[in-house]
């Protein structure tokens, strides 16, 4: 039987998931996202998966502000696309998990194209775009 084994899956302080699998079969599933390609190497007979990607997923944890309260977030990474589409795929993501609509999104900074508009209209309500320092570059938070 050709058990896979997880060696490592985190989110490092850059929102990017990196991902480490170990198998005695090269054709492991790794079920990883769509467009990410895994590097797969032989060593010491056993075969490593390695696969990083920018997160697009839903978890629970504590915000750097003042008052540190844990919220529920979706962090979702902007990859070319326009900002409103990915708060609205963020949000998306953020009913799918929670079973409620988030109320704000974060940027780093607003984009320079960006008009005065900061409300992102989803599924017949508004969600309130704001700026946080604390949102890593190339990334959307909803919350």
């Amino acid at each position: 039987m050709d058990e896979v084994i997880e060696v490592e899956n985190y989110i490092d302080d850059q929102f990017v998931r990196h991902v480490h699998l170990m198998s005695n079969s090269q054709g492991f599933d790794a079920n990883l996202p769509a467009g990410v390609t895994p590097t797969v190497t032989k060593e010491a007979g056993v075969y490593h998966l390695r696969a990083s990607w920018a997160a697009r997923e839903a978890f629970a944890g504590t915000m750097r502000g003042k008052d540190r309260i844990e919220r529920q977030i979706v962090l979702w990474a902007l990859n070319g696309e326009r900002v409103s589409k990915c708060i609205r795929d963020a949000a998306a993501e953020f009913g799918r998990v929670f079973s409620r609509r988030p109320s704000f999104a974060a940027v780093r900074s607003y984009p320079e194209s960006m008009g005065l508009d900061v409300d992102v209209e989803i599924d017949g309500g508004t969600v309130a775009l704001i700026e946080c320092a604390d949102v890593s570059t190339g990334f959307v938070m909803v919350f």
